[in-house]
């Protein structure tokens, strides 16, 4: 049964993931919020049967309240131990954000990551170092008086009950102390690490800024930027914009051992047709690029969404 709720669960996440890649809307986040409700909705289900298994059991004994009681005793103080300890780590995460020097801590994936791995060490302590009936032992001792050690004048209900509670909530604290001073370091650590991401960020960005038009054409004139200027766009410093023309209409062999005349030169007066075919054929080239152009995630999970061709062409019908 538990591997067809987990085939179901994976299923479902891969659905909803295609589902929104599809429609140019896919997130890393998206997928790792619902990889998250999955994984706590498969937990949910196995361990709520079980309850009720348990539940069913002691009620036909007639031991409701039995079990009532055992269930504070097993789930109180490690639910409050979890609580405790993601705010600690939590806290040492939030202020290795606030310390770091670059954005790379700062973005959602990174806050999503880092209070999920809190969540994760938090529930990992409290099952390993927070004993339930260890905690139900002191909070039901009580000192009898019948004998105390002759040195430090404690009872046997310290040495008992009492003493293996401190040393218990000691090591939990402690630890959960250096890994919180450990969430801080590592988050400032990528942080400065992070510079390097940031400058090549900046390459990339120059670089998704820039545009490469290379027209061939027979005529000997060219008008790049009329074309990228029709559609709303104009040269930026370090936009990296490059335009590359070259002529087709005289054939120069590589060798030659004189001038070359040239032929089928235009006049000046009958330029103006090849302007506008280059303008034209530029607006073409740029418009085609931007409606063919599919959804990327890049640098910081940077996401650059495809756009929605049918919501395009409603509103450019509209407004033609």
């Amino acid at each position: 049964m538990i591997p067809l709720l987990i085939f179901l669960a994976v299923a479902a996440v891969a659905l909803h993931a295609f589902w929104a890649q599809k429609r140019g809307r896919f997130d890393p986040i998206l997928l790792i919020g619902d990889a998250g409700v999955a994984v706590a909705l498969l937990i949910l289900v196995v361990e709520g049967s079980s309850f009720f298994l348990n539940y069913s059991w002691w009620k036909e004994l007639g031991q409701e309240q039995t079990f009532w009681q055992y269930v504070r005793i097993r789930w109180e103080p490690q639910a409050a131990a979890v609580v405790l300890g993601f705010i600690v780590l939590a806290v040492g995460l939030r202020l290795g954000r606030r310390h770091s020097l670059t954005a790379l801590p700062r973005t959602r994936l990174f806050s999503w990551l880092g209070h999920a791995a809190a969540l994760v060490v938090s529930f990992f302590l409290a099952e390993n170092l927070i004993d339930p009936w260890r905690v139900a032992l002191w909070l039901g001792s009580r000192d009898t008086g019948l004998y105390r050690d002759p040195l430090f004048g404690h009872s046997l209900t310290f040495y008992l009950f009492q003493l293996p509670f401190y040393r218990m909530i000691f090591a939990w604290v402690g630890l959960l102390l250096v890994l919180a001073l450990v969430f801080y370091g590592v988050t400032v650590g990528l942080g400065a690490s992070g510079e390097r991401l940031d400058a090549l960020r900046e390459k990339l960005e120059a670089r998704e800024c820039g545009l490469r038009i290379a027209p061939r054409t027979a005529g000997p004139m060219l008008a790049d930027f009329a074309g990228l200027a029709r559609v709303g766009g104009v040269g930026h410093n370090t936009s990296g914009d490059l335009f590359l023309a070259f002529a087709t209409g005289n054939h120069i062999p590589a060798r030659a051992d004189g001038l070359i005349p040239l032929r089928g030169m235009i006049p000046h007066n009958q330029l103006n047709s090849f302007v506008d075919a280059v303008a034209e054929a530029v607006e073409e080239a740029i418009l085609n690029s931007l409606t063919a152009a599919e959804t990327m995630a890049g640098v910081q999970v940077r996401t650059a969404y495809a756009l929605p061709l049918d919501e395009l062409q409603r509103i450019m019908a509209k407004y033609r």
